[in-house]
């Protein structure tokens, strides 16, 4: 709860003391007035208060659910620290930085936006824990003395201070990311063996087709503000051909060259061993129905090197000569 929160609740305390305190006198002045009229007096009176008293409690849990689930998004402010930020690191161009800082800014507000839609409810508790790791993963970075004289730097190149950098980015930056966490939470509930790149990449195009939707307007005038062009669906996309040889949960897996007869004669981490390659995907936005044995051509711009690999899904295309 914020200082005008705290500030509106005590005129709203005050103008309901004066309310009760009117009835009161009422009363008082009423002494003519038969034994059962002040009995019945007596009860509207304690009915007033409770219902003060229960309004303002209302008014308090409201208050704490409010500052606790909407922080806003697509605010210039944000956009501008985390564009400022990006280009002060100088280890990109500056068409390169002002695009992955936006696109990144985006993301995390689609992120928050999108745990909301779907019901996710933050209590104090769970607020304050993130903040705690996000300042304590600042007070941490300070330790090291190169990195404290970087993060001044940048406050001078951001022209804040550190209260205001705690204040207008890392509090809000925590709250977003907090509502996220709990999303992806449930989403383990619901598949627990799947890959957390999966799970996150899925999610997050989840959130931003919901923010595209939601706000375009919105997000039409901040790329407009600093001159962004619109994120291209194939820009830096990996592209691979094979048959799916396993289908688990919500996850299938490609190998390159396997053939049917493979199938019929190897497990799937036999022929991922023959073939010395095979890639995880998320099922997450496949529409169409896909079984043990399509040959597919499958787009991925996000790769986690293991054995077999675990990639994201940006599009997929049945092959089948059927």
């Amino acid at each position: 709860m914020n200082k005008i929160d705290f500030e509106d609740l005590n005129n709203l305390i005050k103008s309901k003391e004066k309310v009760v305190t009117n009835v009161l006198r009422h009363i008082e002045n009423q002494t003519t007035k038969k034994d059962k009229s002040k009995w019945g007096y007596g009860i509207l009176t304690l009915f007033v208060t409770g219902c003060m008293f229960l309004f303002i409690f209302t008014q308090i849990i409201d208050s704490q659910n409010h500052t606790a689930n909407e922080v806003p998004i697509l605010e210039k402010n944000i956009f501008d620290i985390n564009i400022k930020s990006q280009l002060h690191q100088n280890t990109l161009s500056v068409e390169e930085a002002e695009y992955k800082a936006f696109y990144d800014s985006l993301q995390h507000d689609a992120n928050y936006a999108y745990a909301l839609n779907k019901g996710i409810v933050l209590t104090e508790n769970e607020i304050n824990n993130k903040e705690k790791e996000f300042l304590g993963n600042l007070e941490e970075l300070k330790q090291d003395p190169k990195k404290k004289e970087e993060f001044k730097e940048l406050l001078g190149f951001l022209r804040l201070t550190e209260q205001q950098m705690i204040d207008q980015y890392i509090k809000p930056q925590a709250i977003k990311t907090a509502a996220f966490d709990q999303l992806v939470s449930d989403y383990y509930k619901k598949h627990k063996d799947a890959y957390e790149l999966h799970v996150i990449t899925s999610l997050e195009q989840d959130a931003m087709n919901y923010l595209s939707e939601k706000y375009p307007k919105k997000i039409a005038n901040l790329q407009g503000e600093y001159d962004i062009p619109k994120k291209s669906k194939e820009m830096g996309n990996f592209l691979k051909i094979g048959l799916v040889v396993a289908i688990e949960d919500d996850k299938f897996l490609v190998v390159n060259n396997a053939s049917d007869e493979d199938l019929s004669q190897l497990s799937s981490n036999g022929i991922v061993k023959k073939h010395k390659n095979g890639t995880w995907f998320p099922l997450h936005h496949v529409k169409q129905k896909i079984r043990i044995g399509d040959k597919v051509q499958v787009s991925s711009n996000r790769i986690q090197d293991t054995f077999p690999e675990v990639a994201n899904l940006v599009s997929i295309k049945l092959l089948n000569n059927k």
